[in-house]
């Protein structure tokens, strides 16, 4: 689960499914509620986990068995709209994802099934994806400080 950095919306991956619910946060009350869905938006092969950007405009899937993360750009409205490119390839078995957020730049992937990280830029940088390879077997989260 993730929350927009304003705390306006709520999103929740479906790994069976294959998509993201997002929420509306009733500011009032702090909380989202099935009444408040905004929508259901389609993701990759079961979606593992996501994170929104700290400037609340993108937010990144990590697609599993797809082995992919797919992009989405955050409209005033809490909807999820795929940039162009997305998904991108990661390497294999994407569970986990996680940005910088002081800095804006990058989203990193831990690929539990390939036993390294992918580096993604900001999707307005139009950089391309790098694989920083380390000799753990089955990595599946990451905390970036």
């Amino acid at each position: 689960m993730a929350v927009d950095p304003q705390g306006r919306f709520a999103y929740v991956v479906n790994a069976v499914d294959n998509n993201v619910s997002g929420y509306r946060i009733d500011a009032n009350q702090r909380r989202a509620s099935r009444r408040s869905m905004a929508a259901i938006f389609r993701a990759g092969k079961f979606p593992r986990s996501l994170v929104v950007d700290p400037g609340g405009r993108f937010a990144c899937v990590a697609n599993q068995v797809g082995n992919n993360v797919s992009v989405f750009r955050i409209s005033e409205t809490g909807a999820l709209t795929e940039i162009n490119g997305s998904p991108f390839v990661t390497g294999v078995g994407p569970f986990s994802v996680a940005n910088q957020s002081h800095r804006r730049e990058h989203a990193f992937v831990v690929n539990e099934g390939g036993g390294n990280i992918s580096k993604y830029p900001n999707p307005e940088r139009r950089r391309a994806a790098r694989h920083c390879w380390f000799r753990r077997p089955q990595p599946a989260t990451i905390l970036l400080m």
